[in-house]
């Protein structure tokens, strides 16, 4: 049960510690779904990137509001926080994996393999792979690190709503704003599906920016159903 009492009053730190664990037992799912599908044992299995997106927004949406409670959130220093966090695992793959796969490469592999590292490190492979990858491809160039465009559109979304939360001050506040950039989203997303889908997928287009709202919303409602 995610409402707690210390000392007789609730305790919204608990409070959030619990929901916090509630989204991580929700990424593991997504990642098992993404993991069978690569292995071509579930077809619908991409869905759990699309779940990882929606529970990012839920978590950072979490995170600015109970910072907010408590009067200490830096939307910047949460910003470097996520990034000092992400650099040293992301460092690691990148580097066992050009240590593995690029002695096994043929030459064109490599190169790709090289600049897909290289865009990953910077989060910007997802802008990279978007003019040079169709994911869902059968017959391609191998890229071991295509995967880590998520990583990269995540941290876009993470600079995104600090800079809003920057802006706007409250959390209150910036669910009018995920809420009208939501609805634009869909409606044109209503109006340009086809071609804006290979973008979208890679960049944070409407649906990805969507997926991440409706965590964010997720968590709002949570918050006040459960306050």
């Amino acid at each position: 049960m995610w409402l707690l009492k210390h000392h007789g009053r609730f305790d919204l730190v608990s409070y959030n510690k619990q929901r916090l664990v509630a989204l991580d037992l929700f990424r593991i799912i997504a990642i098992i779904l993404v993991v069978v599908f690569h292995l071509g044992y579930f077809p619908y299995g991409y869905v759990g990137v699309d779940m990882f997106f929606v529970i990012s927004g839920a978590a950072i949406y979490s995170f600015a509001h109970l910072g907010e409670h408590k009067n200490n959130f830096k939307p910047l220093l949460f910003l470097k926080g996520r990034l000092e966090r992400l650099i040293l695992p992301l460092v690691v793959v990148v580097i066992v994996t050009l240590f593995v796969f690029y002695p096994l490469l043929l030459d064109v592999s490599r190169v790709k393999l090289i600049h897909t590292a290289a865009t990953s490190l910077l989060f910007v492979s997802n802008a990279y792979l978007f003019t040079t990858a169709d994911y869902f491809a059968q017959f391609q160039i191998p890229n071991p690190l295509i995967h880590l465009w998520s990583l990269s559109t995540e941290i876009w979304f993470y600079i995104i709503f600090s800079a809003c939360f920057i802006l706007i001050k409250k959390t209150s506040n910036l669910v009018f704003l995920i809420i009208a950039v939501s609805l634009f989203n869909l409606g044109y997303l209503s109006f340009a599906f086809e071609t804006i889908i290979q973008a979208d997928f890679y960049l944070l287009g409407v649906n990805r920016l969507n997926e991440f709202c409706l965590g964010a919303l997720f968590m709002k409602l949570t918050i006040l159903i459960f306050p």
